[in-house]
């Protein structure tokens, strides 16, 4: 007998519910202006200024990055280093640097490999570049262009 009387409040409460539920969605009906349409308001304008951003920096990093595999005047790059080869780097010193008859050059070492010379204009051993040889210094660039200057200790 409990089960039977548990059953009708269940089916008494779900039919008050739909009851309920029916006459919300069919009986009321909301104001038309509760429901209705909104106009869009105006845009308001903006009445500060637009400053251009900065974007030296940006194009500087562009400058530098290949994106496409060429360079900016559209010439093929070299294929990239080997893994090995990029985590190997090439440790020179330089000797001297000497005039004779009328050419430039410079004497390095890499390690305890015999010294050889570069003219001035050549590639150095770790892929950069002898960009002038003067009688108390030598500026050399590396590999991706920076410039540095040595100085020789003339006495």
């Amino acid at each position: 007998m409990n089960r039977l009387w548990a059953l009708r409040l269940a089916a008494l409460v779900a039919l008050a519910w739909l009851a309920a539920g029916l006459f919300a969605w069919l009986g009321l009906n909301p104001a038309a202006d509760l429901v209705g349409l909104r106009r869009a308001a105006a845009p308001q304008a903006f009445e500060g200024r637009f400053e251009a951003p900065d974007v030296s920096e940006a194009r500087a990093l562009l400058e530098k990055t290949f994106v496409w595999g060429v360079a900016r005047d559209g010439n093929p790059l070299p294929p990239p280093k080997s893994p090995e080869e990029a985590a190997r780097k090439i440790e020179w010193r330089l000797l001297a640097a000497v005039e004779r008859g009328g050419e430039k050059l410079i004497v390095v070492q890499v390690g305890k490999d015999k010294p050889i010379s570069i003219k001035e204009g050549e590639a150095l051993p770790d892929g950069g570049r002898v960009v002038k040889v003067g009688r108390a210094s030598v500026v050399v660039s590396d590999a991706e262009g920076a410039e540095r200057e040595i100085t020789t200790y003339i006495e």
